[in-house]
């Protein structure tokens, strides 16, 4: 781990790190991925993608093509049900999770990675709303009543 966090601390311009799917370390010591991204995330001079699960989302990743482990469950829960009320499991249809590119906001701003660089189906994370786009309905309110005022007193 230590080997890695070096590498991943002094990569070049331009680059980007992508974490693939691992279980062990070398030593057998399990690893999962959302910790892996937050320990390799404090050392990283470059973005973190990964393309197995949305498990490591809101954990420092940028993102990736992942499947949604929700939907994957969900999925594995529909076709138990059907086995639970008597279907036979053999002549159930193969069903597959569907993946999706999902993106962290907050990641997208702190790398300076343009939105209009993502697929046109992206899903966006943790999108941080502005205050316009919060109160544009009161604002616009006041400054109209306060403008109405104004021709009139």
């Amino acid at each position: 781990m230590e080997e890695i966090k070096a590498r991943v601390s002094s990569l070049p311009d331009r680059t980007i790190a992508y974490i693939g799917f691992f279980f062990f370390d070398l030593n057998g010591k399990k690893i999962t991925i959302p910790p892996l991204v937050e320990e390799l995330s404090t050392t990283a001079n470059a973005p973190l993608f990964n393309s197995f699960s949305d498990l490591a989302m809101g954990r420092r990743i940028v993102g990736g093509v992942m499947e949604s482990i929700h939907d994957v469950f969900f999925t594995c829960g529909e076709q138990l049900a059907r086995i639970l009320d008597g279907a036979d499991a053999d002549s159930l249809p193969t069903l597959e999770a569907k993946s999706s590119f999902i993106v962290d906001w907050r990641q997208l701003k702190r790398w300076v990675i343009s939105e209009s660089t993502l697929p046109p189906n992206a899903t966006i994370l943790y999108r941080e709303v502005s205050v316009w786009e919060q109160y544009r309905r009161y604002m616009v309110y006041v400054i109209l009543t306060a403008w109405y005022a104004k021709q009139f007193f």
